[in-house]
């Protein structure tokens, strides 16, 4: 393996999301928040996650209870949209739903329309728009990861689409915090000097990733964005893969697009996954590795399963691989020119000498074959006598002598 490809959560991190705070838009701290994002989190219905079950976490702590509502339909989280929307209604026959949305910071902002401001909604103009980025931006840059919420209340309906996530309300912003692995950075280190190259490939944002990556060792400026990766045909895919250490911002379907990518140019790949959108890299990569607490598909598509989410538990493999492989050699090495010499005196006599043989007769029911190889020189005869007996109701039996004549 020369280049190993890796998430960031749970390997590079310690993988104990914490909700650190929730905030309004103007990035005060906001209980309206905590609760709207406890909602979304209390009500999908998806697969689990590390997010949702902070949000839960931090919900519990705080006493905050789902009452009297319950939950209409829900939109789930896709890797197009990486937004996570559900609609609920407060309990009682009104004539309203509330539409709430999570996810990543740009995509909820790609579907509103107005901004929440003290007490009044007004509009989200670029101006506004840019200072929320502004802010997400330098959370992120903290090395926290960062989503975002946004609400709708709308007429009562059973079902809603896609199409329902739209002219939506700003709330704020949720703040979650992953600290890196103590052991990450040596780990990458000892890689780096069994010749193994460290590639990120991460569906968060490019922020969180570059500080992330700053501190466990790597180049936080070596990055891809999913955007970027979109617009590139394979043949420059080909020549910027081997040279980038972060892919950021990536859904599924890119991921593999790297691996892919990193094999074409001759690299032995291997890759460490755990959740659905790993399952395609995994199954293209040489080395398909996953852990025990992963999702059943990604178990499926691994190569290889670790009991342990430690890269220095995957040093420890990789160095005894190889030293079994080097093993392996040195054996093979020893047993063929141990056997050198047999195989060149059969090769001799198969090509200096004729063979010589005498059939038995039919008639005989003990029967007398004689091989002669004679060499060329004519100075060394080599004869074997078999002889077979056969009794009647038995097997045969035979013997044979060799006998050197010099001559």
């Amino acid at each position: 393996m020369s280049v190993f490809c890796t998430d960031k959560t749970g390997t590079l991190t310690e993988g104990t999301i914490v909700l650190r705070e929730s905030t309004d838009a103007a990035g005060r701290p906001s209980d309206a928040m905590r609760l709207l994002a406890f909602l979304n989190a209390a009500f999908e219905t998806g697969i689990a996650n590390p997010l949702d079950a902070a949000l839960l976490q931090a919900g519990k702590i705080g006493g905050l209870q789902v009452g009297a509502r319950h939950k209409v339909d829900e939109l789930p989280y896709d890797f197009v949209r990486r937004r996570l929307t559900v609609v609920l209604s407060d309990g009682e026959a009104g004539s309203h739903h509330l539409i709430v949305t999570k996810g990543a910071v740009n995509e909820v902002l790609s579907v509103c329309r107005y901004l929440q401001s003290e007490d009044c909604e007004i509009p989200l103009d670029g101006a506004r728009r840019a200072q929320l980025i502004e802010l997400f931006r330098s959370k992120s840059m903290e090395g926290y990861r960062v989503l975002a919420v946004a609400i709708r209340v709308t007429s009562v309906r059973q079902h809603y689409d896609r199409d329902d996530e739209r002219d939506m309300t700003f709330r704020g912003f949720l703040v979650f915090h992953d600290p890196p692995r103590e052991e990450a950075a040596p780990a990458i280190d000892a890689l780096a000097r069994l010749g193994i190259r460290i590639k990120v490939m991460s569906g968060d944002n490019r922020y969180v990733t570059a500080h992330l990556a700053k501190a466990v060792g790597l180049d936080p400026t070596s990055m891809l964005t999913g955007e970027e990766l979109s617009g590139l045909r394979d043949e420059p895919l080909w020549h910027l893969a081997p040279r980038t250490d972060l892919f950021v911002e990536i859904d599924p379907q890119q991921k593999e697009q790297i691996v892919r990518a990193l094999q074409r140019t001759g690299n032995t790949v291997g890759y460490l996954g755990d959740g659905i959108n790993d399952a395609p890299a995994l199954h293209a990569a040489d080395v398909g590795i996953s852990v025990e607490s992963a999702v059943d598909i990604a178990r499926e598509s691994a190569d290889v399963v670790l009991l342990s989410r430690d890269l220095d538990v995957l040093r420890e493999g990789i160095e005894d691989g190889r030293r079994t492989f080097a093993n392996t050699l040195k054996y093979i090495s020893i047993t063929t020119s141990a056997n050198f010499g047999n195989m060149i005196s059969m090769a001799l006599v198969n090509r200096c000498c004729r063979f010589c043989h005498w059939p038995r007769s039919r008639s005989c029911s003990t029967t007398s074959c004689q091989i002669f190889l004679r060499s060329r020189s004519r100075r060394t005869i080599l004869i074997a006598r078999t002889s077979s007996a056969r009794n009647a109701g038995a097997s045969r039996a035979s013997s044979t002598s060799w006998s050197f004549l010099a001559l």
